[in-house]
């Protein structure tokens, strides 16, 4: 771990951590100077990214020798990028690596074996998740959009997961993933259809209904809309039924 005091100031790891979220492009000096010193002049801004750049590579590399380019931080021009090069492990790219893989396993066929190959995929993948993106720097604008993409992905692999568990006849297994999908988003429909399932299968038809209702009075509450049509037909489908109620189809990943 690079602690607070190797970083020197805190500026060296936002810049760090701005580098790592962009690091499938390049970032003009002008850009970094723009997210971290927006209300410095250009040449106050450039002054300081200079110092926060070395800042940023001594922390990375302290046993560099002088005068030798850096390692991780390369420059092309006035534009820099993070290069994750052999040997780095960053735990978004194998979560997304990962997920890649149950999509290729669900593609490989729908049989048994496929399919609990797929579920052990996305079970390590989505415990690689631990919280927000770049937590620390909630409010930054340059955070936010790769943040909410990677949670919007972590929840639809959530409810593959959660799919893919009542489909092989493990109710009891997907309903904390769909618990866990909904402490996060109130209003993510497809859990409370998955619950609603999962409650069924296992004959619990009291909790089935009341999961309805539960989203119900979430989706009224928090957004001032109706469930979708499809969702009622499952609520509805619960209701009809006497016996434990039919055996999901995994929704393949796409």
């Amino acid at each position: 771990e690079v602690t607070a005091r190797e970083w020197q100031r805190k500026k060296a790891a936002q810049l760090f951590a701005l580098l790592l979220a962009n690091r499938h492009r390049w970032l003009l000096r002008e850009q970094i100077c723009e997210h971290l010193w927006p209300e410095e002049s250009p040449s106050e801004a450039e002054s300081h990214f200079k110092v926060t750049l070395n800042a940023v590579n001594v922390a990375l590399e302290p046993a560099r020798p002088p005068r030798t380019p850096p390692f991780y931080i390369r420059r092309q021009g006035s534009a820099y990028r993070f290069i994750a090069l052999d040997g780095v492990w960053l735990d978004v790219d194998e979560f997304e690596s990962r997920i890649a893989n149950a999509k290729l396993q669900l593609a490989a066929g729908d049989d048994d074996a496929h399919l609990a190959a797929a579920q052990m995929t996305l079970s390590a993948a989505v415990d690689l998740y631990r919280g927000d993106y770049l937590s620390d720097w909630l409010y930054e604008e340059w955070a936010q959009n790769e943040r909410e993409r990677l949670a919007t992905v972590y929840l639809e692999a959530l409810t593959t997961l959660a799919e893919l568990l009542i489909s092989r006849d493990q109710p009891a297994e997907a309903i904390p993933w769909c618990e866990m999908i909904l402490m996060r988003d109130p209003c993510w429909e497809a859990a409370y259809v998955l619950l609603m399932q999962a409650y069924a299968r296992q004959g619990n038809r009291r909790q089935a209904l009341a999961t309805y209702e539960r989203c119900v009075r979430n989706l009224r509450a928090q957004m001032d809309i109706a469930p979708l049509p499809q969702t009622t037909q499952v609520y509805e489908e619960v209701k009809s039924w006497s016996a434990p109620f039919p055996q999901a189809q995994a929704r393949r990943l796409g």
